[in-house]
């Protein structure tokens, strides 16, 4: 039998649910969704350019510079952590992890597992550029790219053993089949062959945390890319398997629903519960940091020692991990940005947290590990679950003061945007100490007023100039 008969006797047995995920992703228009959903993409563009930007110094992203010129330099697509020419695989490696180092990027606040779906444009940026692609046809394909990853999410196993990069290969996979402009029975094949090349552990980031995160959502975007190229060869996928027991049901959460993969029709229908994050943190932490913000000022003030510091939050699993004494003094900045410790201590001193103060392991200094010895920690806030992180502190001081600060949403929840001028002001913090005003002022203004037929690689020039 030839290629295409086999690729139709298979698509005779495969299940409704992937069929119609598959025609949600090729079917996806853009030039249909309402005018907010791109301006959401142009926003969520800038900001990923600013996090790799910043993030291009972080030993784990020099590592893998190092790594992705050995995958070779002969292309013209460029990578994000070098801004070398790379090969196509290389710069999607060392992309993704520019975009990831400095945990600064995107979150979701979904009622499953959380993730960072801008982890995606490290595979879709570089693509674009071998492509050809304009700036609609990235955030087309990138936005198609969410939607599938964001679907995952939402039925795998909020505290199970499987990470959220899992759902990194099923997005990418969908976002090269875009940009390959692959047919819908392509994209069948590449859907299946990514739903079960995709799992991987959470391990990777629990305890004291390897610098191969940063590393971890490229690795897993780049095997999404080679199942689309597969797929584009004539490869068959397991199409009538992969939703079984073996196969999806294997990771997700008990009892979940896979029909809910498809009940919303509208792919961007997920972007209202995505949030720009405001500190370079984990994205738990983030209404906590915004707490220990505000109490800054009134502690300076005072100008009294600090007695005790009572942290309520939401209860979940992931939260008392991060709150657990693996956590109490970090050695390293990978499991400092993780620890509520470190993040409430280094915010209360000194009234903000930026990368700049990893930069300079300010966790490991001696007044940031005391302040972390008073922290006390209670699960007794609601709503984790369900994605919402609030937080409330309670400060007493040796003088026999107090101050409180509570924060439902932080800064960038999606109940609680950034404005205009405040993602400009974080892209411009992130971007200014390692490039110019001006080649920082074009690249925002491509990425936020290009039009949609602009070239992909005319709207990264200001990277390079």
């Amino acid at each position: 039998m030839d290629t295409m008969g086999s690729l139709k006797l298979a698509n005779m047995n495969h299940t409704p649910t992937l069929s119609k995920l598959a025609d949600l992703a090729h079917d996806y228009q853009l030039a249909n969704a309402p005018p907010i959903v791109t301006a959401r993409m142009r926003n969520l563009l800038l900001d990923t350019l600013g996090c790799s930007i910043a993030g291009r110094h972080h030993e784990a992203v020099q590592k893998a510079c190092v790594a992705a010129q050995a995958l070779g330099m002969d292309s013209q697509v460029v990578g994000l952590g070098s801004l070398r020419r790379l090969s196509l695989m290389g710069a999607m490696l060392e992309s993704g992890a520019a975009i990831r180092a400095l945990d600064f990027n995107d979150f979701y606040w979904g009622p499953g597992i959380g993730g960072h779906p801008s982890d995606l444009f490290g595979i879709a940026l570089p693509l674009a550029q071998s492509q050809s692609s304009t700036l609609g046809e990235l955030l087309e394909a990138t936005l198609v790219g969410y939607g599938l990853y964001l679907r995952l999410l939402d039925v795998m196993a909020p505290h199970g053993a499987f990470d959220h990069t899992t759902a990194m290969t099923l997005g990418s996979a969908a976002i090269s089949a875009r940009l390959f402009k692959a047919d819908r029975n392509t994209m069948l094949h590449t859907l299946a062959m990514a739903l079960v090349r995709g799992p991987a552990m959470c391990a990777m980031r629990q305890g004291a945390i390897s610098e191969a995160k940063a590393t971890a959502p490229a690795v897993a975007g780049i095997s999404g890319y080679l199942a689309a190229q597969l797929a584009m060869a004539g490869l068959i996928g397991p199409v009538a398997a992969v939703m079984g027991k073996n196969g999806l049901q294997a990771f997700v959460a008990e009892g979940a629903d896979l029909s809910d993969l498809i009940r919303q029709p509208l792919l961007d229908h997920h972007l209202d519960a995505v949030s720009i994050k405001r500190y370079p943190c984990i994205g738990t932490a983030q209404a906590t940091v915004s707490a220990a913000q505000a109490l800054h000022a009134p502690l300076q003030e005072a100008a009294s020692p600090i007695e005790s510091v009572q942290v309520h939050l939401g209860d979940s699993p992931l939260i008392r991990h991060q709150c657990s004494s693996a956590y109490l003094h970090p050695n390293d900045r990978e499991t400092a940005d993780h620890s509520f410790f470190s993040l409430i201590s280094m915010t209360l001193l000194e009234g903000t947290l930026t990368p700049d103060q990893f930069d300079r392991r300010r966790y490991l200094d001696a007044d940031v590990k005391a302040v972390s010895e008073q922290l006390h920690f209670h699960f007794d806030l609601a709503g984790a679950e369900q994605g919402l992180f609030s937080a409330r502190i309670e400060v007493r001081l040796e003088n026999g003061k107090s101050f409180q600060s509570q924060a439902l949403h932080p800064p960038g929840h999606p109940l609680r945007p950034l404005s205009a001028e405040d993602l400009s002001r974080k892209f411009f913090d992130c971007a200014l100490p390692h490039m110019s005003q001006e080649r920082a002022q074009g690249l925002l203004e491509n990425c936020l007023q290009a039009p949609l037929h602009t070239p992909i690689s005319t709207v990264l020039r200001p990277l390079q100039n």
